[in-house]
């Protein structure tokens, strides 16, 4: 919703109107209407073609390219449940996010023991009562 403030005229006595309208909602679109429009877009091969299509439709390109990246992940796909294509959606997510979060976790794990191994200084007696400290050759 957005919130609007206007001032009336001295003839109302100055009194500020509070209106609040409604702010238009996201759209949503059925499946079938976004397979006919990929399958609409996949057939247009002179240039200007979808452009027309999309302004008829009355739809952005980043619409279409939403629609496209749906039907890659399957979530198109008409022969399964909604919470079938949710669920597959989710995984195929979480198996995008653990590839790298595995290679992230191991080369840390491989930094943190090479950083363990250089930075441990050792002592000798000599130098422990001195208070200094110098690595071991």
């Amino acid at each position: 919703m957005s919130y609007s403030l206007k001032a009336s005229s001295s003839s109302d006595g100055g009194v500020i109107s509070t209106e609040v309208t409604p702010s238009p909602k996201q759209r949503r679109y059925a499946t079938a209407f976004k397979l006919h429009k990929l399958e609409e877009a996949s057939q247009c091969t002179a240039p200007g073609v979808i452009a027309s299509m999309l302004r008829r439709e009355g739809i952005y390109f980043s619409i279409l390219s939403d629609f496209r990246k749906q039907k890659a992940r399957g979530l198109l796909d008409t022969s399964s449940t909604k919470r079938e294509r949710n669920e597959q959606a989710n995984c195929t997510a979480l198996r995008e996010l653990s590839v790298p979060r595995q290679a992230w976790e191991a080369g840390m794990t491989a930094m943190m023991r090479l950083a363990e191994r250089s930075a441990r200084p050792t002592f000798t007696t000599r130098q422990r009562s001195s208070r200094t400290m110098h690595p071991a050759n």
